[in-house]
């Protein structure tokens, strides 16, 4: 009897394990959903507004005052030479030397000789042209003999009458005058012109270019080399308009210079 029993109640057990489930499950589902119907519900906390009232900034009173202060302006320019010119010869001739001081980049000093043209023709124009002058200079003193023997010859003939210049032979030793003012003048262009076959600097500077070589004919406007000065130099700087209102240019030579400082970019 006993073993009947025990076989009948094991099934019971098993057939009330579903029926809990059925159970249980519509609760944990219903309790699952209003848990996130109330979280839906719940409102989001709204963001705080700050009011309309305005607060007072702290400030200071300050006067203003007119004062000088520094300014500084930057710009950038090139640096050229104050002067710069091209060599010509004054006169024609062969190019028989030239001098160390005349090569390209070399320094040269006022009065320097840079080059010589060939000078015989020159020297040559320089003695015919003292021939004419002391040929001048003989007549001129003959002449003046001759009018002071007119003048003596007429005192003799005891005459009131004041003699002319035809008398005193006046315009004959003019003329003698002129002359030797002439072969004066034609001397001292001969020396000039001999003194010119030597092309002297005229200013402290240096060379720029060489264009002529030895040997070379040259006449007056022929270009025979580019210098410059050293002395000074001239530096051209570009400046904004919105920065002129902070110089103030001298436009007259007692007005203050302008402090420019200069610096080497190589």
């Amino acid at each position: 009897m006993q073993p009947d029993q025990q076989e009948n109640q094991q099934p019971g057990k098993h057939g009330n394990l579903p029926k809990v489930l059925r159970v249980l499950l519509p609760i944990g589902v219903l309790a699952i959903g209003w848990i996130v119907f109330s979280i839906l519900l719940v409102k989001p906390e709204k963001t705080k507004v700050p009011d309309g009232k305005q607060r007072s900034i702290k400030t200071r009173v300050v006067e203003l005052q007119v004062q000088d202060f520094p300014t500084t302006i930057r710009t950038r320019g090139v640096i050229r030479p104050h002067n710069e010119v091209t060599l010509t010869p004054q006169v024609a001739g062969r190019i028989s030397r030239i001098l160390p001081g005349f090569e390209d980049g070399t320094f040269f000093e006022k009065d320097d000789v840079l080059l010589e043209l060939d000078s015989q023709d020159y020297e040559s124009s320089v003695i015919v042209a003292q021939a004419q002058l002391a040929r001048a200079d003989a007549a001129h003193k003959l002449e003046q003999t001759r009018a002071n023997q007119a003048k003596l010859n007429w005192e003799d003939l005891g005459l009131d009458e004041e003699p002319n210049d035809l008398v005193l032979r006046l315009p004959q030793l003019r003329e003698a005058e002129a002359v030797v003012d002439s072969a004066t003048a034609q001397l001292e262009q001969a020396k000039r012109n001999l003194d010119r076959t030597k092309v002297r600097a005229l200013f402290n500077g240096r060379v720029r270019q060489r264009s002529v070589g030895l040997g070379q004919s040259v006449g007056p406007g022929t270009p025979l080399g580019t210098v410059f000065t050293i002395d000074f130099a001239e530096v051209r700087l570009p400046i904004a308009a919105r920065d002129m209102k902070f110089l103030s240019l001298p436009e007259d030579p007692e007005d203050p210079s302008v402090d420019v400082e200069l610096r080497d970019s190589l």
